[in-house]
C-alpha cells in the first residue's frame, strides 16, 4: 500500500515541480519583455529629444552610465529628461545634448565628491530640475543659490535694470 502511494507523491512532486518551472520561466520571459520594452522607449526618446545630435552623445553613452552606475538605456533616459528640458527652454539639439553631457560629468564629479544617496542619477536629476528654477533639490547636494544671485545674473545678462522687468 505505502509503495504505491510512495509513487504518487513522487509523480505529484515531479508534476508541482515541472508547473513552478513553468511559472517561473513565463515570469522572467515577462520581466525580459518589459526591459526591453524600457530599453527601446528610451532609445526612441533619446534619438527624438536629440536628433542629429545623437551622434555626439552616442559614443559616450556607454561612459557615461558606467561613470553613474547605470544601463546604457538608463543613461538614454536621463539625458533625454534633461535634453527635453532644456529645449523646453529653448535651446537646440545640439545644445542640449552638450549641456546634458556636461549634466552628467557634473554630477559624476558633485557625487564622487559628496557620495550622495542615490547616486549620479539623483544628482542629475537634482541638476535637471535646476535648469528649470527649481533649486530646492540641489539643497540636499550642498548647492546654494540664493534668489538675489539668480535676480542679480539676470539683470547682469539682460536689458532690464529693475527685477520687475524681468518676468
Amino acid at each position: 500500500k505505502f509503495r504505491g502511494l510512495d509513487n504518487t507523491v513522487k509523480k505529484l512532486a515531479t508534476v508541482g515541480g515541472i508547473a513552478l518551472l513553468v511559472e517561473r520561466t513565463v515570469r522572467l520571459g515577462q520581466v525580459l519583455v518589459a526591459a526591453g520594452s524600457d530599453a527601446e522607449e528610451a532609445a526612441n526618446a533619446f534619438s527624438v529629444t536629440f536628433g542629429g545630435a545623437v551622434a555626439s552623445l552616442t559614443d559616450e553613452i556607454g561612459d557615461f552610465a558606467n561613470m553613474a552606475g547605470l544601463t546604457a538605456g538608463e543613461m538614454q533616459q536621463l539625458l533625454a529628461v534633461t535634453g527635453g528640458v532644456v529645449q523646453g527652454l529653448g535651446a537646440t539639439q545640439e545644445e542640449s545634448a552638450a549641456l546634458s553631457a556636461a549634466t552628467v560629468r557634473l554630477a559624476a564629479d558633485i557625487n564622487s565628491l559628496r557620495n550622495v544617496q542615490g547616486g549620479t542619477e539623483r544628482v542629475i536629476q537634482s541638476l535637471t530640475s535646476s535648469y528649470a528654477g527649481e533649486r530646492e533639490a540641489l539643497k540636499s547636494l550642498g548647492i546654494g543659490i540664493r534668489e538675489v544671485d539668480v535676480v542679480q545674473r539676470a539683470l547682469a545678462d539682460s536689458t532690464a535694470t529693475t527685477a520687475s522687468e524681468l518676468s
